[in-house]
């Protein structure tokens, strides 16, 4: 239930332009949390939003971070210096 509810508490507070990008394109699920059976339907009936699960998601973060770094020219603004 912690879960749920600082999601929602995350929503409420996100930026107007933010919450306009997850009610188009839904939230998206990663990491081993992401296989807890029913998590994904819960979440959905919970918010109201598509939620999505990553369909490798032992390996969504390394796998973001080596597409990031085969093209830090697209990806720059998203780089810390």
């Amino acid at each position: 239930h912690k879960l749920e509810e600082s999601l929602l508490k995350t929503l409420a507070e996100c930026p107007p332009e933010l919450a306009g990008d997850l009610v188009q394109s839904g939230i998206w699920l990663t990491g081993g949390g992401s296989l807890l059976r029913g998590l994904a339907k819960r979440l959905q009936r919970r918010t109201g939003l598509t939620v999505h699960s990553d369909p490798d998601p032992f390996y969504s973060v390394s796998n973001g971070i080596s597409k990031v770094t085969r093209d830090t020219s697209v990806y720059s603004s998203l780089l810390i210096d």
